[in-house]
């Protein structure tokens, strides 16, 4: 094809593609333009151009809910084609009365999912070209995707939550052939799904008021959402195919008579935005009539649940109550007697704390008890409620992922309180936790023995966090001595990280504005440290040895690919040994004072960050950044660059222009705060005359 083209006379070869992966295979040092959907202002502007009627004859109601399905186009001009058909076909009706635009909004799944409305069909052909399309996979794709149908777009998904959601419904398994786990299987799947643009990240949405998720490049962000079209689709055929049913404000979504087959799967969903009130709808209300007694996986959220509601759902194996009111002791009870679960989320919930009868959920593989809060308090952002952690949920025997702020269990069976080596022979608690992320810590003997014990269990853990209790906001005004880490609790952590750097795959220390210089311990130079990612909170005199050995060599194969270091206080020059690490993909720096880090100068090698592709700077002033090029084609660092944020309140460091340098640049995050109308100028000028043309954003 290539020598079809005459030379030198700026010829281009356009590709145009589905799937993301095959996009950037086809493009050439990086260059992928992302086509993103029309805006809610220029979605509205062509329905109503190609409609060729001007709304003020129409009736009120079709003034009131176009907007509706203008949304639920989601910017998708072909979708927006097919509306556009429907309603001029319809004029009269809609004149009259006979139609109401509220029943085409609502039915907007079912016209691009039947196939049998003309004005829809090309768009039924695409969404049913993509959706059949995923057979060929051939790893149950099409049935993760239906499972995505159960989160209203508003509300969004989480990543990491439903890959451990399909592996408590069992719809991903061991892959025999390849020899590998169920989590790498859900994982692949997510990220298939994502190649393929069914699902996005909620930083991808269309509207240009939305606020910027700032997080790591290369992953969906910490919320993603299926299209809206596509969301429609999946749902009618959801029901359709009897998958699992929605209740959005106590209205069903489906096309079926769910009365006449069994639940499975229900979905039930209170968005205030939609319900036009802020009255916290009853789950016992939105569910009456419905027989739950063979639901397998039920999702609530932002409903008020009571203690009759779960009673009925014998056969539970996922129960997530996200954002729900009215998880007392007595609704907690009723969990604790659902014997098959295996999924529970009581994320952003009331509920107070874990009862010993949790010990009764034998099955249990995942429990979230994250951002828990406390019914009429006034929550700020840094706020953290903790839960303390009973004994007995850490010996179910079948228990992988662990989430929220707990306190370490007061008491310790008897048998489990010998030192860790010891203890470690016991296979009755924590032996299969991957996950404990988690807990504070404090000088307390009691506490000490049971983080000895406890550290001593986890013989298979490979993510661990720990927060220092008296940084926990309402513990502790002013630290005295005795609120200072102490000898014995260093030595402990120390002690544990020598023995299991080389296992963990992930370390989170949050000790507030203590040291962490207790890290600095000698590290074996022979034996490779495993840790890809490391989050730091805390002083340092130096890069501590988890990260950078003592002689500065670094390895080929060191594993590090994510570094979060905050409030650190380390100077520019102190981190410059980081551009050599090989493997590392996302650096974060925050500091939230000015000092050596501010004041310094962050000199980018000729290089340097070899597969760096996300860069976050936090602090009250970026220091001067200064880009040496080397070699013949004047190379730089960070070649695989695709996502600046520079959020500090000062950025005059970094000239706009250099971003010419990062070929692959595909965002640029600003605070708002730290642009004048001159430096709005430049850094618009210096995305124009980048080749990818990147996205700057601000927040």
């Amino acid at each position: 094809m290539i020598d079809a083209f005459p030379t030198d006379r700026s010829s281009r070869i356009i590709v145009t593609t589905g799937v993301q992966s095959v996009a950037s295979e086809c493009s050439l040092g990086g260059f992928v333009y992302r086509l993103r959907g029309l805006n809610e202002k220029d979605s509205d502007e062509l329905l109503w151009k190609l409609v060729q009627c001007e709304r003020h004859v129409l009736p009120r109601d079709v003034q009131s809910y176009s907007g509706d399905i203008v949304r639920k186009c989601d910017g998708l001009p072909l979708a927006l084609v097919g509306v556009a058909k429907y309603v001029r076909r319809n004029l009269g009706a809609l004149k009259r009365g006979t139609l109401d635009c509220r029943d085409i909004a609502r039915n907007l799944g079912m016209y691009h999912a039947d196939g049998r409305y003309p004005a829809f069909v090309r768009a039924h052909m695409a969404l049913k070209d993509c959706y059949e399309g995923l057979d060929s996979h051939g790893l149950n794709l099409k049935t993760c995707l239906l499972s995505v149908s159960m989160f209203p777009k508003k509300r969004g998904l989480r990543r990491k939550s439903l890959v451990r959601r399909w592996m408590a419904e069992r719809l991903v398994h061991y892959d025999d052939k390849k020899n590998k786990p169920a989590n790498i299987v859900a994982l692949e799947n997510f990220e298939e799904l994502v190649d393929r643009i069914m699902i996005q990240g909620a930083d991808d949405d269309n509207d240009e008021n939305h606020p910027v998720l700032v997080g790591e490049p290369g992953t969906v962000k910490n919320k993603c959402s299926v299209h809206g079209v596509l969301l429609d689709f999946l749902l009618h055929e959801s029901a359709t195919k009897r998958f699992a049913r929605l209740i959005r404000n106590g209205e069903g979504l489906d096309v079926t008579a769910i009365n006449s087959n069994p639940v499975r799967r229900l979905a039930v969903v209170y968005d205030t935005d939609s319900a036009g009130d802020t009255n916290r709808d009853k789950l016992a209300d939105m569910v009456n009539g419905l027989d739950l007694s063979r639901v397998r996986s039920l999702t609530v959220a932002g409903t008020v649940l009571s203690d009759s509601d779960l009673k009925c759902c014998k056969l539970l194996r996922v129960l997530d109550l996200d954002g729900c009111t009215g998880v007392t002791d007595g609704v907690l009870r009723s969990i604790c007697k659902l014997k098959v679960l295996r999924y529970l989320s009581l994320r952003g919930t009331d509920a107070r704390g874990l009862p010993p009868e949790m010990a009764e959920l034998r099955f249990l593989e995942t429990l979230d008890v994250r951002d828990i809060v406390m019914p009429g308090a006034e929550v700020q952002s840094d706020d953290v409620f903790t839960v303390t952690l009973p004994w007995d949920v850490l010996r179910l025997p079948y228990l992988k992922y662990l989430f929220g702020a707990f306190e370490l269990p007061r008491d310790i069976p008897r048998r489990c309180s010998a030192p860790w080596t010891t203890a470690a022979t016991a296979s009755d608690a924590a032996g299969q936790l991957d996950t404990l992320a988690g807990f504070f810590i404090g000088n307390g003997r009691r506490e000490l023995q049971c983080l000895e014990t406890l550290l001593g269990l986890m013989k298979r853990l490979k993510k661990l966090k720990i927060w220092w209790k008296w940084n926990k906001k309402g513990v502790s005004v002013t630290a005295g001595p005795k609120d200072l880490p102490t000898a014995a609790l260093t030595q402990l952590l120390v002690k544990f990280l020598k023995k299991r750097c080389f296992d963990l795959d992930s370390l989170s220390l949050d000790f507030g504005d203590q040291s962490l210089d207790f890290l600095n311990f000698p590290m074996d130079i022979h034996v490779p440290c495993k840790l890809r990612s490391i989050k730091l909170r805390g002083k340092l005199s130096s890069l501590p040895g988890i990260i950078i050995k003592e002689d500065n060599k670094i390895p080929s194969d060191h594993a590090l690919t994510k570094l979060y270091l905050s409030f650190t206080g380390l100077s520019c020059e102190a981190l410059l040994v980081l551009q050599r690490l090989p493997n590392l993909t996302y650096l974060k720096l925050v500091e939230n004072s000015s000092g050596d880090f501010t004041d310094g100068i962050l000199t980018l090698n000729a290089g340097g960050f070899p597969s760096l592709r996300g860069l976050h700077v936090q602090a009250p002033k970026l220091p001067e950044v200064k880009i040496v090029a080397g070699g013949e084609e004047e190379a730089v660092a960070m070649q695989h660059l695709t996502t600046l944020q520079l959020l500090c309140g000062d950025v005059s460091g970094f000239q706009a222009a250099d971003i010419d340098r990062f070929h692959q640049l595909e965002q640029v995050v600003l605070l708002k705060s730290s642009l004048d109308e001159s430096a709005t100028k430049a850094w618009e000028a210096a995305r124009k005359n980048h080749m990818n043309r990147p996205r700057i954003d601000t927040v």
